[in-house]
Parts: structure tokens; C-alpha cells; sequence
């Protein structure tokens, strides 16, 4: 399930950074990440697989994040 999150946060990055700054998406992918922890604390299997699913999206934007203020910052 992380892998599928990876890929959906990543392309979910490039539209959400459009309605929000660079700065405010990588604090809600952090909060993100810190829920996702939360819900895998759960010991059902659903709950795991969606905490997962997001961990993976919060490491997609995340990846974005960085990837973009890099291209920002470095001539």
C-alpha cells in the first residue's frame, strides 16, 4: 500500500502545490505523517493498510516538496 500512496501523494503534489505555498504543503504532509503513525498504532488490518496508504502519500508530497524547493534554491 505504501508504494501506491508514494505515487498518488507525488502526483497529488503537483496540483495541491497550485492552491497552497510550498512552505504550508510540506507542513501538511507532516501532519499527514504523524496521523498516518497514529492510525498504524491500530491493530486491525484495515486500519494498518490505511495508515500505510498514508504514510506513502505524506512520503510522495514529501518527496515533491523537496524535490521542487531544490530547483528553487540551486542556480
Amino acid at each position: 500500500m505504501a508504494p501506491m500512496g508514494l505515487a498518488f501523494g507525488s502526483l497529488l503534489g503537483g496540483i495541491v502545490v497550485n492552491k497552497f505555498s510550498l512552505k504550508n504543503l510540506m507542513l501538511l504532509s507532516n501532519l499527514l505523517g504523524i496521523l498516518s503513525n497514529l492510525i498504524k498504532i491500530q491493530e486491525s488490518t484495515p486500519t494498518v493498510l490505511f495508515g500505510r496508504l498514508f504514510s506513502g502519500m505524506s512520503g510522495g508530497l514529501m518527496n515533491f516538496c523537496f524535490g521542487k524547493a531544490l530547483n528553487e534554491t540551486v542556480p
